[in-house]
């Protein structure tokens, strides 16, 4: 072993366990399987999960909410200049928020602990696995899901932007899957369940090595069998459906015209703007930002691309040092490092000024130059169409617009997310139109069939709610994506909306009766004000939940009193609107604003009448005069909508 100079112990010549030189002063903390960490000690460790240049990730359960976690324990030296905690801070998506929406690993905790070797920061996040394991495995995924997959690494990316944090460090070991219903598993049961953990015990050669400094053993990283285990408990299936991560975020930072730090992407994974300057000049210290990220990741997307739907036996367990031989560059050529400029000039057919006199003191490798770039591009696609990778051609489209010399001219995440190639599948189904009228043809129907039939349910909130079922029965069928993909199923959701409304009386969205998410909307959406953006269906979704509450306080069998209505009043005065729905606009888009105006007038109305019942000429002095100008400031409103949306 190449630390063999600091350390002899018992352990195979495998590079699957951190250097056991890192630990020193300043170094990885050390501690063994079963440690308890935290202020007070809560998190059990049960087996390690990875690690990477400045830290060890572990697989914990959190003894006092009972739940299984990842901790990722910095080295000493980097937990001082470390940003991950600052960043995982801006990319805290709320538990509120659908759990089957793009997002990055999520901060669920942190604290410090110290050793021997200095003050360790600890990160407890979500459980995530790699998505694509560091030794040679038979492949289960099909090609259809490579499509997915990659929706998902564009959407979070988004999504990242969005908080204007820059990742810089895309590859494809830091894509992963969430991994749920581990909670579940005590740590007992998880012992018991799964294998064994190998171990390998450090000797120190010097007695005068302090023993507090390292671990009596090393743990090497999560095998095969680990992660058969942990997908076994939580099916691949349902992970792949909206569980993609991007992790890490060591090397990320703030992008807000600051200066960038010094960019740590892996070589061949680097934009032009870093990688270029590094071979040509030296220059290590280049600016980069988000912009870099779509270069980044359009390399590493090659790689899942060509094997999440074919097995392609990898030799070397170390996957991260190999993929460029299975990504793009790859597939040109097994080029020095130096010659990778030329193959970005070749792959986007130009030469930019400042890389004249360089390209020209070099040969081009295999004479592929930039006068070969579209011949360079069908043999990727060849062997992307080799690897069964889903719709090759769309999927090349969709990197070139990614690999773009001049970051400048790359598209945003939020853009590419309007990439044909993310929504072919739907086009399909649909005819190459942007609406089809069978989903919601095939609910009216039903619903008739439901008015025909004499069923023993057929009162009106029954009936009401066997309209929200067959809803959910109709979008499901063959049409397993997130809502806002399917542009026809916000025309068919507001319908049933309108369809329970009429049969109950009210507002259908209690809680307590719906057990499935929220629509959800793309990450551009969600981005707007301040990251609170939400479209009208799922404002409408969520506002339904407060006006159950409101019905049931407001017109149920017991009279509220005043004090009841001037505080349901509050509620919906308070409740967040989007900016965009607080105008009025065409009446095909209702406005949040005027469904709010309604609720209210709906509220005061009975007290209004009363006082002008009381007191028609006196009505300033009679006790609901806040009922009073409710009614008449939300009546005018409402009137002057209507207006608005005739005269536009």
């Amino acid at each position: 072993m190449s630390d063999s100079d600091h350390w002899l112990f018992v352990y195979p010549d495998k590079d699957d366990s951190e250097p056991s030189n890192g630990y020193k002063i300043g170094g990885f903390c050390p501690f063994k399987l079963g440690d308890v960490l935290g202020d007070p000690p809560r998190y059990i460790v049960m087996v390690k999960l990875g690690f990477g240049d400045y830290s060890t990730v572990w697989l914990a359960r959190d003894r006092v909410l009972s739940r299984t976690v990842a901790l990722k324990i910095l080295d000493a030296k980097q937990t001082g200049q470390s940003r991950e905690l600052d960043i995982l801070r801006r990319l805290e998506v709320p538990a509120s928020v659908s759990s089957k929406d793009p997002r990055p690993v999520q901060l669920l905790d942190s604290f410090e602990t110290t050793s021997a070797n200095g003050v360790h920061q600890v990160l407890v996040t979500d459980v995530v696995i790699p998505l694509l394991p560091p030794h040679p495995y038979p492949s289960s995924f099909k090609p259809r899901i490579t499509r997915n997959v990659l929706r998902q690494l564009v959407q979070t990316l988004a999504f990242i932007h969005s908080r204007g944090i820059a990742h810089g460090d895309l590859y494809p070991t830091n894509f992963g899957l969430a991994v749920r219903n581990l909670d579940r598993c005590s740590e007992t049961m998880f012992w018991r369940k799964h294998d064994l953990p190998r171990t390998f015990p450090l000797v120190p050669c010097s007695p005068d090595l302090d023993p507090n400094s390292f671990p009596p053993y090393l743990c090497p990283s999560m095998d095969w069998n680990l992660r058969r285990f942990l997908l076994k408990e939580s099916p691949m299936k349902a992970q792949l459906s909206s569980s993609v991560r991007i992790l890490d975020f060591g090397s990320a930072y703030v992008a807000d015209g600051s200066p960038a730090p010094r960019c740590q992407a892996r070589f061949f994974y680097a934009a032009p703007e870093v990688a270029f300057p590094e071979v040509a000049l030296e220059d290590y210290d280049a600016p980069w930002d988000q912009r870099s990220d779509i270069w980044s990741l359009a390399i590493a997307v090659s790689v899942p691309a060509r094997l999440l739907g074919v097995s392609i036996p990898i030799s070397d367990p170390q996957f991260h040092d190999l993929v460029v031989a299975q990504g793009i560059y790859g597939s040109l050529s097994e080029s020095d490092p130096k010659s990778l400029p030329h193959l970005m000039a070749a792959l986007c057919g130009g030469v930019p000024d400042a890389w004249h006199e360089y390209i020209a003191s070099r040969a081009f490798p295999l004479d592929w130059t930039p006068a070969h770039t579209a011949e360079l591009w069908k043999k990727i696609e060849a062997d992307f169409e080799v690897a069964r990778a889903d719709d090759p051609p769309g999927l090349v489209r969709l990197l070139r617009r990614m690999m773009i010399l001049d970051p400048a001219k790359r598209p945003t995440a939020a853009r590419l997310l309007g990439d044909p190639y993310f929504h072919d599948d739907v086009q399909d189904l649909q005819s190459n139109r942007a609406f089809t009228p069978l989903p919601s043809s095939a609910f009216l129907h039903m619903a008739k069939y439901v008015d025909l039939s004499d069923w023993e349910g057929g009162s009106g909130s029954g009936t009401a709610w066997l309209y929200v079922g067959t809803l959910c029965a109709v979008l499901q069928v063959g049409l397993r994506m997130p809502l806002f993909v399917v542009a026809e199923t916000k025309f068919v959701a507001e319908l049933c909306m309108s369809l329970g409304c009429f049969f109950l009386g009210r507002p259908t969205a209690s809680t307590n009766y719906i057990d499935c998410p929220y629509p959800t909307d793309p990450p551009e959406v969600i981005a707007a004000d301040n990251g609170q953006g939400m479209s009208y269906l799922s404002w409408w979704s969520k506002y339904g939940v407060l006006m159950h509450s409101i019905m049931s306080c407001a017109f149920g069998a017991k009279v509220p009193s005043y004090t009841t209505i001037l505080e349901l009043d509050r509620k919906v005065r308070d409740f967040y609107v989007p900016p965009q729905l607080r105008t009025t606009c065409a009446i095909e888009t209702p406005r949040a604003g005027a469904v709010a105006e309604t609720t209210l007038l709906n509220l005061h109305r009975a007290y209004f009448a009363q006082a002008l019942q009381d007191k028609p000429d006196d009505l300033a002095n009679h006790r609901f005069i806040p009922s009073v100008m409710v009614a008449y400031r939300s009546a005018w409103r409402l009137i002057r909508s209507l207006v608005t949306m005739w005269r536009d």
